[in-house]
């Protein structure tokens, strides 16, 4: 005869069954945070008309002989350096809808390599947040493979060193802090070379720049030199621990113009792949390792 359970003693959760009723939680609670941004922002930006903006601001800098025209945070505004606008160029021969789709293409890709080893309930939501990004066709992508392959290859910090400049930042006191101060050298030294060899082809462009940056200096960096040191802060707290995933979040904090919420969750790729695999020490004891805590549901 079966005993009817006794209200007094209610059955209690084993822990798997706990750990179990968290992580379908956190799946539930990711997939409707991502779908409800994506679909928030693409409506947004197809309302505002702002689809492919970032994109076009790029290619329409390809076209002009003097591309710093727009102040900060207008339509078609181009903030980047010369050396960006020249190597954009042949954008130029491109129609905008095919150079916006090959711009959005290349960073998809990137972000389905970022995430490759997610199981697919987890990876398909990390990815519908990097819609945002992929709607406006801004650099984020780019950025996130900075972040990852240039632990190894430094010279690729060149690329937010000539565009946005501030995000650098964290990655050369990334290398600094953790006894790679040649690689610091080697991501300095190469956007120096592609300044020297991009000045001696257009010195006109980069007074230009230098004047463009000078008369929107004001509106377009409120907060960054505390946005920066906070970075600062987080970057040597990444170097001490070796928690190489904080370097996405000084990243985002030292953005001159931040994109929004939306915007920065295009970082998250970079940010578990980081978590997942880290970069080795430096120093001979050290050994490459996950990082503790990573659940094995998450990865295949």
């Amino acid at each position: 005869m079966r005993q009817s359970p006794d209200p007094s003693n209610p059955p209690r959760w084993s822990a798997a069954e706990v750990r179990r009723a968290l992580r379908w939680g956190a799946v539930i609670g990711l997939w409707v945070g991502s779908v409800g941004i994506a679909v928030h922002a693409v409506g947004q930006y197809a309302h505002d008309g702002w689809i492919g903006a970032d994109t076009h601001a790029y290619w329409l800098a390809a076209r002009r002989a003097h591309p710093y025209q727009a102040p900060p945070r207008y339509v078609d505004a181009f903030e980047y350096s010369p050396v960006f606008a020249q190597l954009t160029r042949p954008l130029r021969l491109l129609p905008f809808p095919v150079c916006y789709i090959l711009w959005v293409g290349v960073e998809a890709l990137v972000y389905v390599w970022l995430t490759r080893g997610l199981a697919w309930r987890w990876r398909l939501p990390v990815l519908l947040f990097c819609v945002p990004e992929l709607a406006l066709g801004n650099l984020y992508g780019v950025f996130s493979v900075v972040l990852v392959a240039g632990v190894a290859l430094p010279e690729l910090w060149a690329i937010p060193l000539l565009t946005k400049i501030t995000p650098a930042g964290p990655g050369v006191l990334w290398f600094i802090l953790t006894g790679r101060v040649r690689h610091a050298v080697r991501a300095v030294a190469c956007a120096a070379v592609l300044v020297a060899v991009s000045a001696a082809l257009q010195p006109d462009l980069w007074r230009e720049w230098f004047a463009y940056l000078h008369g929107n200096s004001a509106g377009a960096i409120d907060g960054i030199l505390i946005r920066c040191a906070i970075a600062a802060a987080i970057t040597i707290i990444a170097a001490r621990t070796g928690w190489a995933w904080l370097l996405p979040v000084a990243f985002i904090l030292c953005t001159p113009v931040n994109g929004g919420v939306s915007k920065d969750l295009a970082m998250l790729p970079a940010m578990i792949r980081l978590y997942l695999r880290p970069p080795a020490r430096p120093s001979r004891s050290a050994r490459p390792r996950r990082m503790s805590g990573v659940p094995s549901e998450v990865a295949r």
